[in-house]
């Protein structure tokens, strides 16, 4: 594939850079030697050798060896090491990683082969492609590609086929080519895929996901859900190479995020059409978190979410087609600090915001932004209580519309918050009252 810049799909390109990626592959392994009883393999550099039950003795020097030689619900103990190959599992089964385990991309990377991977170019560091439970805990994952690689499907982790992922303790290192190229292939975890039928559900838990290209975690497709809590996601903006987004929740997926750290998500691309910037009705912007055509029952709580283009973006409506207008998530109880643009934009759908702090010292335009766009699928109906917003170089509340016969409606009613309200050149500011109403007490 040609090297490519490209970063918008037809219905986001003004706004977020709205991307999925793709998978990995199973490497060739050494020949079994554990016992068909042995419910505990373990994998180690060290040489392979009887009785092939701890670090010093182990039964193999390769985790996908390990994987396909025992039994379901077998323990891949994974000693500290690095392992370079790609590895798919396809059965119910534990893989516990000791400090310093690191499963990497080779030199080498081929097609992904199983049946979650449905697309020729397809490429993962780890594809997980079951009906049953997997755990996984400890793990470093290290999806650097190699440098110039240009495909849009490049994940460090796939989940797919129905599985209940458990993710603990585990860090994704990087996700695409290194360093960034402009391509959009590179997610550190994909939990789901719309587009090629893929299910999958995610429990992740103290987990780090950094140095990825497109997107850090996204959880995509009707039936696929994630738990995710005291997770950080770091982005490597400012970047003028790409717009990523942190977290990504869409087209009919859900989510719950508590508890958890993303930032760095920053685009300063000014060679595209459009470029990025500040202004989200010509150009593009990165989120932090990014919710659109989800399922409702989505909500993010007590979580900072800081130094982003944008803190939240939420559009229900940006997908075809749209799910209905009492779809709802909840934003609750967040730290949205130094967003630069905008803490938060809401733009269709039903949306609770209930006790955020958004903080701009002076470095952030706006707090919440009411966007109307392109002749909404849907209108907006948003409400909140207790927020405060402080220190916004334009408005603590805008709503910014490209005046459009066929946008719709637009509503924003906080209560408890304008006491809340702190060194704002603005209070609030509104090109549309015609069809943005912003009500403040």
């Amino acid at each position: 594939m040609t090297r490519s810049k490209h970063k918008r799909t037809a219905r986001s390109w003004r706004r977020i850079a709205v991307l999925f990626a793709s998978t990995s592959v199973a490497l060739a392994a050494i020949p079994a030697i554990a016992s068909a009883a042995t419910t505990t393999a373990f994998v180690s550099n060290a040489p392979v050798k009887g009785p092939f039950n701890s670090c010093a003795q182990p039964g193999y020097n390769s985790i996908q060896a390990a994987v396909s030689a025992n039994p379901a619900k077998s323990t891949i103990h994974v000693c500290a090491g690095t392992y370079e190959e790609q590895v798919v599992v396809e059965k119910q089964d534990t893989i516990a990683a000791d400090p310093g385990s690191t499963l990497k991309i080779p030199a080498s990377v081929t097609g992904t082969k199983s049946p979650c991977a449905k697309e020729t170019e397809e490429q993962d560091l780890l594809m997980v492609c079951t009906g049953g439970k997997v755990s996984i805990s400890g793990l470093t994952l290290d999806g650097a590609w190699p440098t110039g690689t240009c495909n849009d499907e490049l994940y460090t982790v796939m989940a797919g086929g129905g599985v209940k992922l458990t993710l603990t303790g585990s860090t994704v290192k990087h996700a695409g080519a290194v360093p960034l190229n402009g391509c959009q292939g590179g997610v550190g975890l994909r939990i789901g895929r719309k587009f090629t039928g893929q299910v999958a559900t995610a429990k992740l838990t103290n987990d780090t996901v950094e140095g990825y290209q497109k997107e850090g975690i996204e959880v995509d497709g009707p039936g696929s859900s994630a738990k995710i809590s005291g997770v950080t996601v770091t982005g490597i903006g400012p970047t003028a190479e790409i717009a990523q987004n942190g977290i990504q929740i869409s087209r009919g997926a859900a989510a719950k995020i508590s508890g958890s750290t993303v930032t760095g998500n920053e685009c300063n691309d000014v060679s595209g059409s459009p470029p990025c910037g500040s202004n989200p009705l010509e150009e593009v912007q990165s989120a932090g978190v990014l919710i659109f055509g989800q399922a409702s029952g989505v909500k993010v709580s007590s979580s900072n979410i800081s130094k982003n283009d944008i803190g939240i973006y939420y559009a229900t409506g940006l997908e075809s087609p749209a799910p209905s207008e009492s779809t709802a998530a909840t934003m609750k109880g967040n730290t949205l600090e130094e967003n630069r643009y905008e803490g938060m934009v809401l733009e269709e759908g039903t949306a609770k915001v209930n006790n955020n702090s958004i903080v701009g010292n002076g470095k952030a335009n706006v707090g919440i932004m009411l966007l109307q766009f392109g002749g909404n699928a849907l209108g907006l109906k948003a409400s909140g209580k207790g927020d405060a917003i402080t220190g916004m170089t334009k408005c603590a509340v805008e709503g910014l519309s490209d005046k459009e016969a066929a946008d719709k409606q637009e509503t924003l009613t906080l209560k408890s918050s304008l006491s809340k309200f702190s060194g704002n050149t603005q209070p609030q500011c509104n090109n549309n009252e015609a069809k943005i109403f912003l009500s403040i007490s």
